[in-house]
């Protein structure tokens, strides 16, 4: 009786296939894989990319609002000297330092990563101030650019 027994589930192990994969079946699926694993990988990298733009963006942000607070800062402690310093067809000065020094910048010296030059142009009892920051990402030059006008009686 127990060899009857031995005997039929040494049938049932024998008559059993095992199933696996074919090399076309593997093939398909590695090749949908990486097209899934290289989609996402582009897009976490569009996404960093954008990230870092951004970062970029909110500090040179903050460093134009730096210098429109210094220029404003230098009219209220003298105002003839600041008119001074504009003509009517308008003086450029580099602010990376944030002190008066005549001309554009000549490199990327703020933060070792951005420069600051500001136009300013008379117009009659009035000073317009173009402040533009500059920096270099991927070989392209971005910029912000703040324009204001700044009177004696403001």
């Amino acid at each position: 009786m127990v060899s009857l027994i031995l005997m039929k589930l040494f049938k049932t192990v024998h008559k059993k296939k095992f199933k696996s994969f074919s090399l076309i079946e593997v093939l398909v699926f590695i090749t949908v894989f990486s097209i899934f694993f290289i989609a996402g990988l582009s897009i976490s990298l569009y996404s960093l990319n954008t990230l870092k733009l951004a970062e970029h963006k909110l500090l040179a942000n903050y460093y134009a609002q730096e210098g429109i607070e210094w220029i404003k800062k230098e009219k209220e402690l003298n105002w003839n000297n600041f008119i001074n310093k504009a003509t009517t067809n308008g003086k450029k000065y580099c602010l990376n330092q944030l002190n008066w020094i005549a001309g554009e910048c000549s490199g990327f010296h703020l933060n070792n990563f951005y420069k600051r030059d500001v136009l300013l142009t008379l117009i009659n009892d009035s000073v317009n101030v173009n402040l533009t920051i500059y920096w270099l990402e991927k070989n392209n030059i971005n910029n912000i650019n703040i324009k204001t006008i700044l009177n004696l009686w403001e």
